[in-house]
């Protein structure tokens, strides 16, 4: 899912992407941080950066599976 367009964590919930995050499969969501809290507690972050010198740095947080 591409959230680029959403405005808010309740613009997000009107779309209704619980069958999209409650199912068995995974789900991979760009621009994350404008859903809010909404995602299940067995969420992981991938988050990608630049650092200096063009560097690019990879982090991997949240649940283990």
């Amino acid at each position: 899912m591409d959230l680029y367009r959403i405005d808010s964590a309740e613009e997000f919930e009107m779309i209704g992407p619980e069958e999209m995050l409650d199912g068995t499969g995974i789900s991979v969501v760009e621009w994350a941080e404008k859903a809010g809290d909404f995602f299940p507690e067995r969420t992981m972050a991938v988050t990608f950066s630049i650092e200096e010198g063009g560097k690019r740095k990879i982090t991997i947080e949240g649940t283990k599976w």
